[in-house]
């Protein structure tokens, strides 16, 4: 994905958490939350919910019946856009450890890394030097976060307060995603594939054995099993979901059911396998043998609780009891 490039002074306006109920209703399934809006980025805590959206961080905490709206939308003093152009699409990527949870910006008129340290309630960019555009994700090694961008891996390890270029990403670049498995730490290049770093980020390797397609999008793993994604770049080349049972030494293919479709994102919950691609979404009971396809929705990321299975989409967030994927 190729962005244009824009300059200009970070001005970051966290707002007052603002009494705005988005939606309200009862709890039936398959009811649509945030309706209208294109929610790319999903975390869930307990009851509560908090998606990132094109207008902003919203948070319920209700399990998804009633949203309001935690913080604007980031933007830039003096950002210079021509006149026959409009800002690109916001998306915002959400993700969260024990103590603090982050979100991702990438395109608009915004880029970088919000933090938050009360559970959602209020935001703040802590580095205001990192400015570089948030499209690959989140993961963790011990202390240290690691963050996938355009220009490839930054990690910190102290809570966003400062972010740093990992040592060898100079050609890892961009990063459509980042995972982590033990002290194992993986990357997603489109059309470059996987790489595999086991230093934290100081050295990468390609890991692409087996990979028919190296076109990769999204990472998830489930016991102790990593599986990639990835798309289909041309019409005759094959995309789904691959598996490696040694961090990613081999790979070998999946369900033939998913070798059309792009996979925009993968998500476990520890049982359950689900995959969001541009058809609708899968999900599978038995590791990635056998896929089922439960909504024709367009899906862009996943969040789950004890009780619910939360979908952001580009026209809302959809919520299924765990129940039924059993």
């Amino acid at each position: 994905m190729k962005r244009l490039v824009f300059f200009g002074i970070f001005i970051i306006t966290t707002s007052l958490i603002t009494a705005c109920t988005i939606f309200s209703s009862g709890d039936p399934t398959k009811i649509t939350r945030l309706k209208g809006h294109d929610v790319t980025g999903i975390f869930a805590n307990g009851n509560r919910i908090i998606a990132g959206t094109e207008k902003g961080i919203f948070l319920s905490t209700d399990n998804g019946k009633n949203w309001i709206l935690a913080d604007s939308t980031v933007h830039l003093n003096n950002f210079f856009i021509p006149n026959n152009m409009s800002p690109p699409p916001i998306q915002i990527t959400i993700w969260g450890d024990d103590n603090t949870i982050f979100a991702g910006i990438e395109g608009g008129e915004s880029a970088g890394v919000l933090v938050s340290s009360d559970n959602g309630d209020t935001w703040k960019q802590k580095d205001t030097n990192f400015i570089e555009e948030v499209n690959g994700g989140f993961t963790q090694i011990g202390s240290t976060i690691f963050v996938g961008t355009n220009h490839g891996v930054f990690f910190t390890t102290n809570e966003g307060s400062r972010w740093k270029a990992a040592a060898d990403t100079s050609k890892i670049h961009p990063v459509f995603s980042v995972f982590s498995i033990g002290s194992v730490l993986f990357a997603g290049v489109p059309d470059e594939g996987v790489f595999r770093s086991t230093d934290k980020g100081k050295t990468w390797s390609t890991a692409n054995n087996g990979l028919t397609n190296t076109a990769t999008l999204a990472f998830t793993a489930l016991n102790s099993k990593l599986f990639v994604g990835v798309r289909q770049a041309t019409d005759t080349s094959t995309a789904g979901v691959f598996v490696s049972k040694d961090n990613g030494a081999n790979w070998n293919p999946l369900d033939n059911k998913l070798t059309s479709h792009t996979i925009n994102v993968l998500y476990s919950n520890d049982k359950t396998l689900f995959a969001g691609t541009k058809r609708g979404i899968y999900f599978s009971a038995d590791q990635g043998n056998k896929w089922n396809l439960f909504d024709s929705i367009y899906a862009t990321s996943f969040a789950s609780n004890d009780s619910y299975l939360f979908i952001g989409t580009n026209g809302g967030i959809k919520r299924y009891p765990l129940s039924q994927f059993n």
